[in-house]
């Protein structure tokens, strides 16, 4: 009898840091997460962690919603994309440069959110993890 885990099997790939999957997996949570930026912009607020135009209160379902929320969407989109291209065409260093974009950019979200955030440092440290797991996926394909 052989051991099954609970961790759905495609779970492990995006801990497999030398995986062909890994920028096909990292490439498509960019894009699901781009369009649904684009489809409902108003929940992005609360999901990135800075407060709706017009509104003190983080979590606040009021105020208006920003342009640059759908700007934030193809952002995220492009660089699914970019990733997915970069890991298709085999090019191992590309995708070790994309992940080290990819930290940097966290850290930059990281701090929008300390800055403009209003308290919701959660947001901050789920900005911080996503960096770290980025960032320790290009140094480890270094």
């Amino acid at each position: 009898m052989g051991l099954t885990s609970p961790i759905p099997s495609w779970v492990w790939g995006f801990l497999d840091y030398n995986s062909s999957r890994l920028p096909a997996l990292i490439g498509t949570v960019c894009i699901i997460r781009g369009i649904r930026s684009i489809i409902t912009p108003g929940n992005q607020y609360y999901e990135f962690g800075v407060p709706r135009e017009g509104s003190d209160d983080p979590v606040s379902k009021e105020g208006t919603v920003s342009p640059l929320m759908y700007v934030k969407g193809i952002r995220e989109i492009g660089y699914g994309v970019s990733m997915e291209v970069v890991g298709r065409l085999h090019d191992p260093r590309g995708v070790t440069g994309m992940l080290a974009v990819g930290a940097v950019m966290s850290v930059g979200d990281a701090v929008v959110v300390a800055v403009f955030g209003r308290g919701k440092y959660q947001m901050v440290l789920w900005h911080l993890l996503v960096a770290l797991y980025f960032g320790a996926m290009a140094y480890l394909r270094c």
